[in-house]
């Protein structure tokens, strides 16, 4: 999916063909498929066609509305792709601890797996030994599944975090060391 940003003043953006086209002072003329295009965010005095508003609804494609400067004021979406169903069946799981439970428990486990693998490979080739603080992680890695709250999960999570912090700031490179 893409985005189309149009900034230059007086450019207009319509529909043709089933391409959505942007039309500069100059006569230069962009095309995009509407296929792929996923937002469309316009700075300042730029213009857009009753026809590209009605697509954009229908497609779900939404408008982002900006000063020249980059000050936001608005924005276009379209409500047909809502899925109401979803958002319901959504709210109710929100009220069920179980499910918010073993939820953050699959969440925070990936994260600490990825970030055992983001600490291995920045230590590939490097003189630090890592290894300890990889077990560390890994042991709250292996807490989690006996967590009995949201909060002991992010417990775990606050642990993990602090130790790959603290590991991955040795590992890159000295200017961007935090």
């Amino acid at each position: 999916m893409s985005y189309l940003y149009v900034s230059e003043q007086g450019a207009s953006i319509g529909i043709e063909a089933n391409r959505f086209q942007v039309k500069y002072k100059d006569g230069m003329i962009k095309s995009i498929p509407v296929e792929t295009l996923e937002m469309i965010e316009v700075f300042g005095s730029v213009q857009i066609t009753t026809r590209c508003l009605t697509e954009c609804l229908k497609r779900g494609v939404n408008i982002l509305f900006y000063s020249t400067s980059g000050a936001y004021y608005g924005r276009l979406i379209s409500t047909s792709h809502v899925n109401v169903q979803r958002q319901r069946i959504q709210a109710e799981i929100g009220h069920n601890e179980t499910f918010k439970l073993e939820m953050s428990k699959r969440i925070i486990d990936a994260k600490i797996r990825n970030q055992v693998v983001v600490l291995r490979r920045y230590a590939r080739g490097r003189d630090e030994d890592i290894h300890r603080m990889i077990i560390e992680m890994q042991n709250m890695q292996k807490k989690l599944p006996y967590a009995k709250s949201v909060e002991q999960v992010m417990g775990y999570e606050g642990t993990a975090a602090k130790i790959y912090f603290k590991v991955l700031g040795k590992l890159i490179d000295e200017q961007f060391v935090f």
